[in-house]
């Protein structure tokens, strides 16, 4: 109860800055300034009330103007956060929260479509005139996938203390824990469906909390009452493919990890002898023997109706790393005016 009062005690008793970046996803440095003005215009429209207040002088007034009317250019989007908490420090006479959602989202995508340096130049100073020596804040948190290196990025910030799915601070207050699951099933009456949720939906460890549930896929199954892989498709990899595509280490762990991860799953003479047949060109024993080997592993609730491409290219992946000591094998290159799936050289 006091640790509810804790937070409780704080609420409605701060001024509050939200900007999200979710939307800064363009493939030139110009479109990026661009979403970030409309980021910027939507975080001050929150705030237009200033506009009728007496305590913001005439020439701030104009500032916000500018901004509320896209007015402005890239030097006063730096500052613009700083600026926006200064005004409302003087209006409440109060230090402001300020929450940024998905700020590594301009950063990933300015990596991916090749203007990284030039999208970094722009939030050092974002960033840094944001944190470094503004007296108006009183705290500030920030959401994100990818954790972008605070010397890169936040030289002027300090005193961050950084939360990710390895340290067990909040392990159980950002998912479905095993007991909440349970209380959730007996709740719906869907005691029925409790293997199979635990089959799509567990397997998550944050900190040294196991047993996690994916809230995102819970929450869609109880609201359409399918069983279906709804995170697949819910954030870019763009960044993870294009280190995948050029990293050798990380390829080489990659195949690493597939290549245990197969031979747990498939004897070790079925292996060799089905490799065998492929490298021989004996494509009927080959043919046989493979789709035996898929009518015994597979199964329909591994796959899933809207992933079964990239299952079963992750299986014959997995098959074929065992050939990489005399072959390279190459997955999803180009070839002509289309794509071959596997090479084997």
């Amino acid at each position: 109860m006091q640790e509810d009062e804790k937070y409780t005690s704080k609420l409605n008793k701060y001024p509050v800055i939200y900007i999200t970046l979710k939307d800064v996803m363009y493939g030139s440095y110009e479109d990026m300034l661009k979403a970030i003005k409309t980021a910027v215009n939507d975080m001050y429209q929150e705030h237009r009330y200033l506009l009728e207040s007496d305590k913001i002088y005439e020439e701030e007034k104009d500032k916000i103007k500018d901004i509320l009317w896209v007015r402005e250019d890239v030097e006063p989007l730096k500052i613009s956060i700083k600026e926006l908490s200064k005004y409302l420090y003087r209006q409440y006479d109060k230090a402001v929260i300020l929450l940024i959602d998905e700020y590594d989202v301009p950063i990933q995508n300015a990596y991916v479509n090749g203007y990284y340096d030039e999208a970094i130049k722009f939030f050092k100073t974002f960033y840094g005139a944001t944190f470094k020596d503004n007296p108006y804040l009183e705290k500030t948190v920030l959401t994100g996938v990818s954790r972008v290196a605070k010397e890169s990025l936040f030289s002027g910030a300090n005193n961050f203390d950084v939360y990710t799915v390895l340290t067990d601070e909040f392990t159980e207050d950002f998912e479905i824990t095993k007991q909440e699951m349970k209380e959730t099933i007996e709740h719906f009456g869907i005691e029925e469906d409790e293997e199979e949720l635990k089959r799509w939906y567990d397997g998550y460890k944050i900190g040294n909390t196991e047993n996690i549930y994916n809230p995102w896929s819970v929450l869609n199954y109880l609201n359409r009452g399918v069983l279906k892989p709804y995170w697949v498709n819910t954030s870019s990899n763009d960044l993870i493919k294009l280190i995948l595509k050029n990293s050798i280490t990380v390829k080489e762990k990659i195949e690493a990890m597939l290549e245990s991860w197969f031979f747990d799953k498939v004897p070790m003479d079925n292996l060799r002898t089905i490799l065998k047949d492929l490298t021989t060109k004996n494509w009927e024993e080959f043919e046989a023997k493979f789709e035996r080997l898929v009518m015994e592993m597979f199964s329909f609730m591994d796959i899933g109706q809207d992933t079964a491409e990239n299952f079963y290219h992750a299986f014959v992946l997995g098959m074929l790393v065992g050939l990489k000591d005399t072959y390279y094998v190459n997955s999803n290159r180009e070839s002509g005016k289309g794509r071959k799936e596997k090479i084997l050289e």
